[in-house]
């Protein structure tokens, strides 16, 4: 991508993915400033905004993975924010700007969640952050967290019995499900369907939890107590005919 103004190319920050995030230098001196753009927009974008920043700052942008110069995987794997985070932790490592003080950062839309997340995923990083629409969810419920359990536990089971079946064969092939983790929900732990198992967890302390992906591991959801022991005695299902 050609570079204009004032604008100048920065390193090419290599990540383990073999993806390259493409960085810029927009003017000035001084405390630095990363400005991260909106999805589907890139880091010059920001040419004029950087003007009058450029007089009293060191003014960063980059091109988020699948935008602008950057690359991106074969998958795209862009739905994953996480990943931008990652992302821009790395620049702001690798750049090492002369400022004696933490980064700035004006983000627009997904630039101002990422700048939210990498802060929240690395506190004191960035020592103040302007937000422009950025996108911001209040964390799910547990039960919310239950309702996504529920109803992927329902595309599993017509996954297997096919979309067309009868309700019997539906239940027969969710009891056939020995392993369900909820997509990643629980964890390292799972729950077994089966007649002779009925609830019956597996997993390191034979409970399973629901959690929440943050940063690079698995949390437990405030509020969601663990369920654990053996199956109750008495306690099947019959499948219908």
């Amino acid at each position: 991508m050609a570079v204009a103004g004032n604008v100048r190319s920065g390193p090419r920050v290599a990540r383990p993915d073999g993806v390259e995030i493409a960085t810029y230098h927009l003017g000035g001196t001084g405390p630095a400033v990363m400005l991260l753009h909106a999805t589907g927009f890139h880091a010059h974008c920001w040419a004029e905004v950087a003007i009058p920043l450029s007089a009293d700052f060191s003014v960063w942008a980059l091109d988020h993975r699948g935008h602008g110069a950057s690359g991106k995987t074969a998958s795209g794997g862009l739905s994953d924010w996480h990943l931008f985070v990652d992302d821009l932790l790395a620049v702001l490592d690798v750049l090492e700007d002369s400022s004696d003080v933490p980064w700035l950062a004006l983000g627009h839309s997904l630039g101002g969640s990422v700048a939210l997340m990498a802060e929240a995923r690395r506190p004191g990083t960035l020592a103040a952050i302007c937000c422009y629409e950025p996108v911001v969810y209040d964390p799910p419920t547990f039960a919310e967290y239950q309702g996504y359990a529920s109803v992927d536990a329902l595309v599993q089971g017509l996954k297997l019995a096919g979309s067309n079946s009868t309700q019997a064969a539906f239940i027969n092939a969710m009891l056939g499900i020995t392993n369900y983790n909820a997509v990643g929900l629980y964890g390292d732990h799972s729950v077994s369907f089966a007649l002779d198992q009925r609830g019956q967890a597996s997993g390191p302390d034979n409970c399973y939890y629901v959690v929440q992906y943050s940063g690079t591991t698995f949390h437990l959801v405030s509020g969601a107590d663990p369920i654990c022991g053996a199956v109750i005695p008495g306690k099947t299902v019959t499948p219908s005919s």
